[in-house]
């Protein structure tokens, strides 16, 4: 079987689109894009063509260079000094070989074999004609190819047993070749840690301090809060916060491998930190609370409705309040989510101002191609990374300063 029997995820149509993603989403992508709606949601389909990763240390030029060593070529970003990225390499599928059976995996697991990782079990929805050591394909659950591998794993048996863990599939061939940092010794010793272009520019937007108090509300799992401890030198307190248990553990080893010392992490809901830590006065507060995540790349569906959007307004809304009143006076809040809805960017922002002790400040750097949407008329105070334009995920950010 080769891959011309089978719908290709690389080559996704209007209709494709429309069967993936609800129409409450479909609208929002009009709304915000325009006649460019469909350009914006393709790209969200496919990763980003710049692979970013921070170098976490201050010998950025040796971290480079050892990197390279390692077979890793990465370029130096130059608008921000610790960021480095890798060209992702979008391969022709007829180069892919023929295969067997097919493995049909869930929508998370298929994202992440489309970013070069391999197939595990827990990820698997059902396995046909699936015979171990074999070439198979690997599909979403809409019936697109994502990937070739070789089973490790009988399709009997795997029914059989019901195993739950380790890989099913040891992916050879993806549309978009992305290495894989993980396996770096660099990694291993703490000097790099891959974190999106956007991320990295809310940390800076925020612009930490040797010797101020900043507060991550939502911390997991780790990416702003150790480039926010980088950039403070080690010097000044850093609280981090999440609500679970398994989240907050899972960033203590992150920041255990980035020997990052200087952080005091706690699991804990953010919305109420100022009743269970009333004592505590942020020089500055970073928020990337839970979102639509309608910027997220690569994504391949999703069903999510404006109730739920709405939803989610009113939930980060109750972290910008809590954040209100653990900020000294003239403090600085950023607000950042991975997503590009008006409702968690524009309207967040307007009842920030009218509801809270906060005005809209201007940001720098200033790297996005967009601000505020045209009809809100916030100018810079919001910084909006558009996916098909700027080669990022769908990413925005809102800097506000306390006024008393």
């Amino acid at each position: 079987m080769t891959l011309r029997n089978i719908k290709k995820v690389n080559e996704l149509s209007l209709n494709d689109l429309e069967e993936r993603f609800s129409k409450d989403v479909i609208e929002v992508f009009k709304n915000v894009y325009k006649n460019e709606w469909i350009n914006a949601l393709i790209s969200i389909t496919k990763p980003s063509r710049r692979y970013f990763i921070r170098i976490n240390s201050m010998e950025i030029d040796k971290v480079m260079e050892d990197l390279r060593s390692e077979g890793l070529y990465v370029k130096r970003y130059p608008h921000i000094n610790e960021a480095v990225y890798i060209d992702v390499e979008y391969l022709n599928y007829e180069k892919m070989p023929e295969f067997d059976g097919v493995v049909i995996a869930d929508k998370y697991a298929a994202e992440s074999v489309l970013e070069g990782a391999h197939l595990y079990a827990p990820g698997v929805l059902r396995m046909v004609n699936v015979k171990k050591n074999t070439n198979v394909a690997i599909l979403d659950p809409f019936g697109a190819i994502v990937g070739i591998g070789i089973a490790k794993i009988d399709a009997a048996e795997f029914n059989k047993t019901k195993i739950r863990k380790g890989i099913v599939v040891n992916v050879t061939h993806t549309f978009y070749k992305i290495p894989s940092i993980r396996e770096l010794r660099s990694y291993e010793l703490g000097f790099i840690y891959p974190q999106s272009l956007p991320s990295m520019v809310a940390v800076k937007v925020l612009d930490p301090q040797p010797g101020e108090t900043i507060v991550d509300m939502c911390a997991a799992p780790g990416g702003k809060i150790s480039h926010i401890a980088l950039l403070m030198r080690m010097q000044g307190q850093i609280y981090g916060f999440d609500r679970s248990e398994n989240k907050v553990n899972k960033l203590k080893e992150t920041l255990n491998r980035l020997n990052i010392k200087n952080v005091k992490v706690m699991v804990m809901d953010t919305r109420y930190l100022d009743l269970k830590m009333p004592e505590l006065q942020a020089d500055k507060v970073i928020i990337d609370p839970p979102c639509s995540a309608l910027g997220v790349r690569p994504k391949l569906a999703s069903d999510i409705t404006f109730k739920k959007i709405m939803d989610y307004q009113q939930y980060q809304f109750q972290f910008l309040k809590s954040a209100s009143k653990i900020l000294k006076p003239k403090g600085i809040l950023v607000f950042s989510v991975c997503t590009i809805t008006p409702h968690e960017v524009e309207e967040i922002a307007y009842k920030a101002i009218n509801e809270l002790p906060f005005e809209l400040d201007d940001q720098e750097p200033f790297i996005a191609s967009g601000g505020s949407l045209k009809e809100y008329g916030f100018g810079k105070t919001i910084q909006r990374f558009h996916p098909h334009i700027d080669d990022t995920p769908g990413f925005s950010i809102i800097k506000m300063r306390k006024t008393n």
